[in-house]
C-alpha cells in the first residue's frame, strides 16, 4: 500500500481544507464533508466488490457509479 500524504489548510473562506497527495491522488483538494462522502463512497465499492463472484466460467468484470 501506498503512502497517501495529507495537508491541512483552509480555503479561502477560512473553512478546513485537506489536500491529499501520493497513493491514487494528484493533489486531491477536499472540505471535510466532502473526504466522508468520499469515504462513504469508496466504503460502498468495497462491499460490492466484496459481494461478487470472483470465480466461474462466465465470470464477467462489474462496474458500478457511486457520487462522491
Amino acid at each position: 500500500m501506498s503512502t497517501i500524504k495529507a495537508t491541512l489548510t483552509r480555503t479561502y473562506r477560512n473553512e478546513p481544507l485537506a489536500v491529499l497527495d501520493g497513493g491514487p491522488f494528484v493533489i486531491l483538494e477536499r472540505t471535510p464533508e466532502q473526504l466522508r462522502a468520499l469515504a462513504a463512497a469508496l466504503e460502498a465499492v468495497a462491499v460490492a466488490a466484496e459481494k461478487r463472484p470472483c470465480t466461474g466460467r462466465h465470470w464477467l468484470p462489474g462496474r458500478m457509479e457511486v457520487q462522491a
